[in-house]
This record gives structure tokens, C-alpha cells and sequence, in this order.
């Protein structure tokens, strides 16, 4: 059985011990996440997650996903996760309590179930909810301000990470990233070209992914042979992106459309830039499809 937990409070509602007369800062690290992630959207898309619905109340999902974030964000242990949410008033609040509890919060050995139920991709689909709830320049909305604190006002963007779920991101010189964008292109230019019209554009594909899959396969790589694998692959990369430009004109020009924006291209500049550059830094960078 799943038990709805309430929505939200601000931090001058969170139950702290009567003699000690600490109250939560507002500039807290876990107090902003905690009215940065959109919990209520979450809790409705994924509470399949608990089909059971007899015995007894399962441990809320935001429960579940907080202890994950915080294992992740501090590389605990799971014994220490569980002891950290139980001596930190800023975690418990995270972590959706209404008042700090001097006791577990859940059983150390609950952790293995809280992974299990929270797969990667489920994170990864989290993590994009809350990334479309910021923004895209990760702007707190005044709403999130006064949850977090009535009497201030908010001054200027507030910068977070994109990773408030935990999930595995690739680095724009990844290699992977050019191998996927390049597998895409050719997906393209298969359903883009028509069998009647001519034959179709050779992309050297099986080339490139033997290329990329003998130089994958190294578990260590010097930066010489990085350069020397990232190279022709964008060289195919180039040459996919001018086959697809050209079976779009041809598209365009029968059904009279428009060509949108796509992202391999993007990508393609990007990485290009750093080669020719000898760096890895890019601004707005693409980590992933």
C-alpha cells in the first residue's frame, strides 16, 4: 500500500525540537533543491512504481529518490545515507518530513529496493522533468522563492546542476557522442531516400562503426589516439550531415516544406571547434540525445 505524502511546505512550517530554537537557512543547498524539483509531477507519473496495495505503507517515492540524490551527491554508503538524513534537519526536510526526527528514517538494507524501483531510465526521465521545471537558464521561479522563504525576494538567476537525479552523462568529447549522432544521420538519410529515385548514398557506415568499436574496446586511451579516433569520425559525420541536406532538398521540394533545426549538426560544430581548438570546453555544450 502507497501512501500520498503532502505537498511542499516552506521552511517555517518544518517541526524543529522546541528547546533548541534552530530554524532552517534558506540559502541551504538541500532547502533550494528541495523546492527546485518538481515532486508532485513526479509522485503522479510514477507511482506504478508501488503496485502493491495491501500490507503495510510503502516508503514515499520522494523518500526513495531524496536518499538516492543524497547517496549519489556525497558518495556515502548506505548505512551513512540513512545516519546522515537522520542528524541533518536540512536533509529531512529534502527528503519531504514535516518536522526533524531523531531516528531512521528507513532501514539502511531499503536502499538495494530504492534502486531497483528507480531504474536509470526512470531517473533519466526525471531529471528531464526537472530540468523543463527550471528552465534552460535554471531560473527559480518566485513561487520556489517564497516556499523557501516568504520575506525574500529573488535577485538575478540562481545556477544549479542539471544532474539533481543521478544519472550517468556523457563529456561533449565523448567519443559515443559522435558514434550516436553519426548512427542517427544514417537513420535519416535511410528514411529520407526514396528507392525510385536513385542509389542510395554510400555513408561508409560499417567502416565507421568497426572504427569506433576497435578504439571503444581500449580501456585506456592517450590523447594522441583520441584525436587520431575523433577525426574520421567527424569527417563522416560531415559527410552524413551533406547527404541528408541533400535528400531534404529533395524532400522540400516535394512536399514544400521546411527543414527544422537538428542536432547532430549542432553537435558536429561543437566538436569540430574543440578539435581543431586541442581542448574539451564548449558553452552550451551536448551531453546527450
Amino acid at each position: 500500500m502507497y501512501k500520498f505524502p503532502s505537498r511542499q511546505i516552506s521552511i517555517e512550517d518544518f517541526g524543529m525540537p522546541s528547546p533548541s530554537g534552530v530554524k532552517l537557512n534558506s540559502e541551504n543547498h538541500w532547502v533550494q533543491k528541495a523546492v527546485q524539483i518538481p515532486w508532485d509531477e513526479i509522485k503522479k507519473r510514477h507511482t506504478a512504481l508501488f503496485k502493491n496495495h495491501k500490507g503495510n505503507v510503502a516508503k514515499p517515492l520522494r523518500l526513495a529518490l531524496s536518499a538516492l540524490i543524497i547517496n549519489t551527491k556525497r558518495g556515502l554508503s548506505d548505512v551513512e545515507t540513512a545516519l546522515q538524513i537522520q542528524e541533518t534537519p536540512c536533509l529531512q526536510y529534502f527528503c519531504g518530513m514535516g518536522a526533524y526526527e531523531d531516528k531512521l528514517p528507513f532501514a539502511p538494507s531499503l536502499m538495494v529496493y530504492f534502486r531497483k524501483g528507480l531504474t536509470p531510465e526512470i531517473l533519466g526521465e526525471i531529471n528531464e522533468m526537472i530540468r523543463a521545471k527550471m528552465g534552460h537558464h535554471c531560473r527559480i521561479s518566485r513561487q520556489a522563492a517564497k516556499a523557501m522563504n516568504p520575506n525574500h525576494r529573488t535577485k538575478g538567476p540562481c545556477i544549479v546542476d542539471a544532474s539533481c537525479a543521478p544519472q550517468k552523462i556523457r563529456y561533449s568529447q565523448d567519443s559515443s557522442l559522435l558514434n550516436e549522432a553519426r548512427e542517427n544521420l544514417e537513420g535519416m538519410a535511410d528514411e529520407l531516400h526514396e528507392p525510385t529515385d536513385s542509389e542510395k548514398p554510400r555513408t561508409y557506415r560499417k567502416r565507421a562503426r568497426r572504427e569506433y568499436i576497435k578504439f571503444s574496446k581500449k580501456r585506456k586511451k592517450t590523447f594522441k589516439e583520441i584525436r587520431k579516433a575523433v577525426k574520421p569520425q567527424l569527417q563522416y559525420i560531415r559527410r552524413d550531415l551533406r547527404i541528408v541536406d541533400e535528400l531534404l532538398e529533395k524532400e522540400r521540394r516535394r512536399q514544400s516544406g521546411s527543414r527544422n533545426g537538428y542536432q547532430p549538426s549542432d553537435l558536429y560544430e561543437q566538436q569540430l571547434l574543440m578539435y581543431n581548438n586541442r581542448n574539451h570546453t564548449i558553452a552550451d555544450r551536448i551531453v546527450s540525445f
